[in-house]
């Protein structure tokens, strides 16, 4: 038995010497937007910029710039560009590797046109999403692949695949 609670001492000990650090990281990611309502059914190319600061191994806080670029359907163009504030509570599940969720409000401005009319609408919503993260051995860089969806009363959402510096690492 103490040859058992020894190695579990050792594992635990081991892993948190692994674990992520805290501190700020910048990052930035490429994707697709999509809008799915009342017939108009597109996906472009969406950028994403990132600033957070994770506190320990299970928290972290979040500010995005987003844009996704024009949508064309049935002579209709459509954009969006936002600012998000969100927290992210993350599931380590190894050293390397983590899950996590996000929540938190963003501010949109969308953009539209029509048969020359055009139409600029902003909102701020509720907001949430899940990704992972891979941080290879004592990297300071990290992939991550993530779907947010913003709470609009229409069907919206990103998928960003991008890549998080972790600075002072």
């Amino acid at each position: 038995m103490r040859r058992l609670i020894a190695a579990a001492a050792c594992g635990l000990l081991s892993t948190a010497a692994l674990a992520s650090e805290p501190g700020l990281y910048l990052g930035a990611g490429a994707g697709l937007w999509t809008l799915d309502e009342d017939g108009f059914d597109d996906s472009a190319l969406a950028v994403r910029g990132q600033v957070g600061y994770r506190f320990n191994d299970f928290l972290a806080v979040e500010g995005a710039a987003v844009y996704g670029s024009e949508l064309e359907d049935a002579g209709a163009d459509l954009d969006v560009a936002g600012l998000e504030l969100s927290v992210k509570p993350t599931l380590p599940l190894s050293p390397d590797f983590d899950l996590y969720g996000r929540a938190g409000w963003g501010w949109y401005d969308a953009s539209a046109s029509f048969g020359g009319f055009e139409l600029d609408d902003t909102e701020d919503e509720f907001l949430w999403g899940f990704g992972a993260e891979w941080t290879p051995g004592n990297s300071p860089f990290g992939l991550f692949v993530e779907y947010t969806q913003p709470d609009f009363d229409v069907d919206t959402s990103f998928v960003t695949l991008g890549v998080n510096l972790r600075l002072g690492r």
